[in-house]
């Protein structure tokens, strides 16, 4: 075997670290956006949730409510027929088929209240959304400003340790040149020992706090914020409209009053208006000029 030389060594090594940089790479890289501030996680962590994912069909299914209680009748018309014969009796071959259309019609005041609850639910939905909004930001922002302050917490203490460090540095310098005792750069040393947990405890709460931030818009990664993050808008009070919460309130209130309205005005079944008519015929001439009759019912 041939000796291996410090070129070679050094080329391997070269070609060895070239391969697991982008090997780092490939692992790491982000194909998102990282959201790096407090907007980007809030619309994160409102996408996941189930107020907002159910948005679309609680719209469509008040709009179908609504559209139902403007309709010209409560329920859609109803096809009617029916064929007798005289096949098990007689057996003349007498027929009579008989077709109608049964259409009901909206008790007294049941389309104006339809129409009110509709509404009311609308309002409902919008009030709703914006309240679990309310909710979903202050749970947002307490932990996006937790950590802020876990992050600039390790800071600290990582400055505080270099310190710690440069004094056990000089300390271990001065005791070795007898100007200071060796009881000195002991207690140096212990001063670095405690810089060092605190570091790690530091380190350990804003990992924590980055996790509960994580588990608010789920598997998207967070980007530090660099420089100092922006103070939030404080309102005035003539920006301040009626609590999203109050609101919400008052309008399961109104659906509630608007659904016992409507629960009165049907005491009863919806009556029908029904159209039908009536063909008879037999094997022989019909007796006696018998026509076909149209009837009119209401029920």
């Amino acid at each position: 075997m041939y000796p291996k030389t410090k070129t070679s060594i050094r080329l391997r090594q070269a070609v060895l670290a070239a391969f697991l940089a982008g090997v780092n790479a490939g692992v790491y890289a982000q194909p998102e956006a990282l959201p790096a501030n407090l907007k980007d996680v809030f619309d994160a962590a409102w996408a996941r949730q189930p107020e907002s994912q159910a948005l679309l069909m609680r719209r469509d299914a008040v709009q179908a409510q609504r559209r139902a209680a403007a309709a010209w009748t409560p329920e859609p018309p109803a096809l009617e027929i029916s064929n007798k014969t005289d096949r098990l009796t007689r057996n003349d071959g007498a027929r009579e088929l008989e077709a109608g259309i049964a259409i009901p019609l909206w008790l007294p005041g049941e389309r104006s209240n339809s129409g009110a609850l509709a509404d009311a639910q609308t309002a409902a939905v919008e009030s709703r959304v914006e309240a679990a909004r309310l909710r979903l930001a202050a749970t947002v922002r307490e932990a996006w400003w937790n950590w802020e302050r876990t992050r600039i917490d390790a800071d600290i203490a990582r400055g505080q340790l270099d310190n710690a460090r440069r004094i056990a540095t000089d300390v271990a310098r001065r005791a070795k040149a007898g100007d200071l005792a060796q009881a000195d750069q002991h207690q140096a040393d212990g001063a670095v020992a405690a810089a060092e947990a605190a570091v790690a405890q530091a380190e350990a709460g804003a990992t924590t706090a980055q996790q509960q931030l994580k588990a608010l818009t789920g598997s998207v990664a967070l980007a530090a914020p660099t420089g100092t993050s922006p103070a939030e808008v404080e309102p005035t009070s003539s920006d301040m409209p009626i609590h999203p919460a109050l609101n919400e309130l008052q309008d399961r209130a109104a659906v509630a009053e608007r659904t016992a309205a409507l629960a009165a005005k049907q005491s009863r079944a919806n009556p029908e208006l029904t159209l039908s008519t009536t063909r008879l015929s037999w094997r022989g001439p019909a007796p006696n000029g018998i026509r076909m009759p149209t009837v009119m019912a209401w029920s």
